[in-house]
């Protein structure tokens, strides 16, 4: 069918599929030890193997049949590698800008919530006692309301109340400051 090698490469700038499936078949394994031989990924080296013959094929009226084709398909080759290589470098350098950026903001916001505990702990400083004694007995010892009436021998609703005022009093001075 094919006399010789240029035959085929003309073919195949003509658009022959047939001539496409030749070429593949006499360089693809050339093609992928190369590609290999660089990265050491075989997965990755047969991706790269397949976008290359396919811009190839996309781009056939520029192939010349009388050069030396498997020079042409290994430069394209290693051009794909390298630029495998250049978006792995952009995408471990995305990756630690992300780890940076969100490691800045944990500290940030680990840094504003100290804050506002700090902030919450002086308002409830300058609650009065009563009141002081309540919000501890209920927030930081987790007793009810019910358990805290009984411990201090006071009605339900006044311990009720007392924590209602005293969380609107922190509330209002979070905001203002």
């Amino acid at each position: 069918m094919w006399h010789n090698h240029k035959d085929i490469l003309e073919r195949f700038k003509a658009g022959d599929s047939y001539a496409y499936e030749k070429l593949y078949r006499l360089y693809r394994e050339d093609a992928f030890r190369f590609c290999n031989y660089i990265l050491k990924d075989k997965s990755e080296s047969e991706n790269i193997i397949h976008d290359v013959f396919l811009k190839i094929w996309i781009k056939r009226s520029y192939v010349n049949p009388d050069l030396n084709f498997k020079s042409y398909l290994l430069t394209i080759v290693k051009n794909h590698v390298v630029d495998y290589y250049k978006e792995e470098r952009k995408n471990r350098f995305l990756k630690e800008k992300f780890r940076e950026i969100a490691s800045e903001h944990m500290r940030i916001n680990n840094e504003y919530k100290e804050e506002r505990i700090e902030k919450i702990k002086e308002e409830i400083g300058n609650l009065s006692e009563r009141k002081k004694e309540i919000f501890t007995l209920n927030y930081e010892e987790g007793l009810s309301y019910k358990e805290i009436s009984n411990q201090l021998n006071i009605s339900f609703n006044t311990v009720k109340n007392h924590l209602v005022i005293s969380k609107q009093i922190i509330r209002e001075k979070l905001i203002l400051a």
